[in-house]
């Protein structure tokens, strides 16, 4: 378990690797984990929830991995062009497209917040979804920071 300190508070992290054995996620400990759909990855905190962050990663392939006609950065930039709103930031090691879009399910108003980036051939795709109404509170942004402290350690394999 990895310790490191976030503003005045010690914060726990467990570690997850998936079972396609592509990624290494180290996530708060306060949060649980489950596989949500088949290859996303979902963690949120079950004993005071306040949102749910979801990781999906995706393999682009080829008939010959060598020939592959496939570039991150290229994508990435697609990615902004396609997002309204969207912009690049710098998450650990990664350059991240980051946006916001809303969506209503069972009649409450949702925010999600997106980062996409990756690595060689694997895109990952994370969000935080939480409630419209509470997306300003203090809480909701340490859950966010715990976001963007678990897509800086994750490892692509």
């Amino acid at each position: 378990m990895l310790l490191i300190l976030f503003g005045c508070t010690k914060i726990k992290f467990k570690t997850f690797n998936t079972e396609q054995g592509w990624l290494t996620i180290q996530y708060p400990s306060i949060w649980t984990q489950s596989e949500e759909d088949e290859g996303t990855y979902l963690f949120k905190n079950d004993k005071s929830w306040k949102g749910s962050f979801r990781i999906t990663p995706l393999k682009v392939s080829g008939k010959n991995k060598d020939s592959l006609d496939f570039n991150i950065d290229n994508y990435l930039k697609d990615e902004i062009k396609k997002n309204k709103g969207s912009k690049m930031i710098k998450i650990g090691p990664y350059n991240t497209v980051n946006y916001y879009d809303t969506a209503t399910e069972d009649g409450q108003n949702l925010t999600l917040q997106y980062w996409i980036f990756g690595q060689g051939n694997t895109i990952i795709i994370a969000t935080y979804t939480t409630l419209t109404d509470k997306i300003n509170n203090s809480d909701i942004r340490k859950e966010i920071d715990y976001c963007k402290q678990t897509i800086s350690r994750l490892k692509i394999k």
